[in-house]
């Protein structure tokens, strides 16, 4: 079934793209050297590494492990070069592992094999995914820590939305991996036993009657919501709190909300028995050619990925990690993929060439843009005179830092920036 979910206040509408986007999937070349970067969020234990420089390493095998079981493994077949300490592409400091190529592949071959899942309990399943790497790839988190933390989760939602005005690749993704995520939502189900699962689109899609037999067999209940086409919709926030008002004010539902990425990786590490060692990863903005969704070898360089649609055509401003207005920017072509990297958007002529202001205007665009229902005006004024508002804290635990505010200021004043080192010092 479909339902058109109504919009939020503010957001910025998504347009299509100007240079044109690959239909397929591209399986991207084996780097000779990859960086694999351990922590994917800020604050993470350090891990154990469980091998030493100089050894040999096969491809799938663990190379370092968290206290609490969560394990990493090696995406090539590999000698470890040597143990550094980086900047990882999200901003924070990890232990990372040189490796370079060298050896035979052995996951690869085994493809087409399957592990029967459905005798499986709950802790099976729970200790597969630790196992195998699997991480929440918006928060970065292991997704056994999201899970237990949304225990009393009774709706599953699945997130297929744009998560950026510049990248378009998630319905290419969904579109060609769904009986995939089909199997994974089974999977959850058994944990969990929803009531419904939802899955989030801004596009509608019919089941094949192969995938209508899967959903028959393994009785999931599945149906879909149509999302408006709007930045920042694809926030998990924005998701659960606007689905939350479809229904009656007298049910009380928890959702969990897990988007395609990670839903691919639990189908992979219950069905497939294998670790999370590839992620699929959109590249795109107006400095190239062509913009498409890659499927890469955690550690590649995204120099690598740009170069396999051809380079640059124009020298970019910045390269965005993730998203334009909120995610890391960089230069360093040697940044490496890892877990939870969705997107690498070159762009020039961009805001950021700009000269910032320090002076509001009250223009009042900012809040108009605001999905959050939040006055950045005073937020601002808050942090830079220290002028005391009714709301000003309130405002700022709201905040989710989608960077509208910054996008739309004439005066090109670094609001987002403000507001996240407010939200650290405050909250």
């Amino acid at each position: 079934m479909k339902y058109t979910v109504p919009s939020f206040h503010g957001g910025i509408e998504i347009k299509k793209e100007t240079n044109s986007t690959s239909a397929e999937i591209i399986q991207t070349y084996i780097p000779n050297y990859a960086l694999l970067v351990l922590k994917t969020y800020e604050n993470q234990p350090d891990f154990r590494i469980v091998v030493y420089e100089g050894q040999e390493i096969a491809e799938g095998q663990v190379v370092a492990q968290s206290n609490t079981g969560y394990k990493i493994h090696a995406p090539i077949p590999c000698v470890l070069h040597k143990i550094v300490q980086v900047v990882t592409p999200m901003g924070y400091i990890s232990q990372a592992l040189v490796i370079k190529l060298s050896g035979y592949f052995t996951l690869s071959l085994n493809s087409s094999e399957r592990y029967h899942w459905r005798s499986l309990n709950s802790n099976d399943i729970r200790f597969l995914l630790n196992e195998k790497g699997v991480i929440c790839s918006i928060s970065g988190k292991p997704l056994t820590e999201e899970l237990a933390q949304n225990s009393s989760a009774d709706i599953l939602v699945i997130n297929t939305l744009i998560q950026d005005m510049n990248c378009h690749g998630e319905n290419l993704l969904f579109e060609n991996t769904k009986t995939k995520i089909l199997e994974a939502a089974a999977i959850l189900h058994k944990i969990f036993n929803f009531s419904s699962i939802i899955i989030a689109t801004h596009f509608e899609y019919e089941f094949t009657n192969t995938e209508i037999k899967i959903i028959e067999e393994l009785k999931i209940p599945i149906n879909f919501r149509l999302f408006p086409l709007k930045y920042p919709q694809a926030d998990n926030h924005l998701i659960e709190k606007t689905l939350l008002k479809t229904y009656p004010k007298n049910e009380a539902h928890k959702i969990l909300t897990l988007e395609t990425r990670t839903l691919i990786a639990v189908y992979d590490a219950v069905v497939k028995n294998k670790p999370f060692i590839e992620q699929y990863v959109f590249v795109g903005g107006n400095c190239l050619k062509t913009s498409a969704l890659l499927k890469a070898k955690i550690g590649t360089p995204i120099g690598s990925l740009i170069e396999e649609l051809g380079g640059f055509i124009m020298k970019p401003d910045i390269i965005a990690i993730n998203n334009v207005l909120k995610g890391q920017k960089t230069l360093d072509l040697d940044t490496p993929v890892t877990k939870n990297m969705h997107a690498i958007i070159a762009l020039n002529n961009t805001l950021w060439q700009h000269q910032s202001s320090s002076i509001c205007t009250t223009c009042g665009t900012c809040i108009d843009v605001c999905p959050c229902l939040c006055n950045p005006m005073e937020m601002y004024k808050n942090q830079m005179y220290n002028i005391q508002f009714k709301n000003t804290r309130k405002y700022f635990e709201k905040c989710i830092a989608c960077g509208l505010c910054t996008y739309v200021c004439p005066g090109y004043i670094k609001l987002q920036d403000l507001f996240l080192k407010a939200k650290r010092d405050l909250l």
